[in-house]
């Protein structure tokens, strides 16, 4: 992470700051019923008929991958207004092709009413702010099936050999993209006398 703070007349404070993130997760499963044969470590067919076998990769192979840039540029005037912007940037590996980044923004502001002239007189009143934000998130659903589809051991031969082909139930999907969810939130705190409302 690279940060970057500045202060301007003891009032104005900037800060400024990025970062990157990475996630790799991998996972398979395996199983075989060979029998006859000398050694029972084999995980394919050892025939010219596949079809015959039983067991293999179970379908439940993950092979995950996402990374994120992300950024961010704080203003603080007075501790009285105050104001937050972020930008990411992230990319997974169950994203189609013909959209692999996703852009999730996000801004958000705070008010301390409190530091106000007006609120001199009230000597009781503690503390009071207003604050607000909206962001937008990503959660993938997409799994590496619904990214490159499914192949299929065909039922004939070509040239006396299996052929396989593309499973058109489960054809792969380039437009695939993450679940957006955008989230408002506001809020007002109130503190007196020592006694405090959120």
């Amino acid at each position: 992470m690279l940060s970057w703070v500045k202060a301007i007349k003891e009032k104005h404070v900037i800060n400024l700051y990025g970062f990157t993130e990475m996630e790799i997760s991998q996972s398979s499963s395996t199983l075989n019923k060979i029998r006859g044969t000398a050694n029972d470590q084999f995980q394919a067919g050892i025939s010219y008929n596949t079809r015959q076998t039983l067991g293999g990769l179970l379908n439940n192979l993950t092979n995950y991958r996402s990374i994120a840039y992300a950024g961010n540029a704080s203003y603080n005037y007075d501790s009285k207004y105050i104001v937050d912007l972020t930008y990411r940037v992230d990319g997974t590996s169950v994203t189609g092709g013909a959209s692999p980044w996703t852009s999730n923004p996000s801004v958000g502001f705070r008010w301390n009413f409190k530091k106000e002239k007006f609120m001199e007189k009230f000597s009781w009143w503690d503390t009071g702010f207003f604050r607000g934000s909206v962001g937008r998130t990503i959660q993938p659903t997409g799994t590496l099936s619904d990214l490159y589809g499914w192949y299929k051991v065909d039922a004939g031969r070509y040239n006396n050999r299996p052929t396989t082909s593309l499973d058109l139930k489960n054809a792969p999907n380039t437009e695939l993209v993450p679940q957006t969810t955008t989230q408002w939130s506001l809020g007002m705190e109130l503190g007196f006398s020592r006694v405090h409302y959120t």
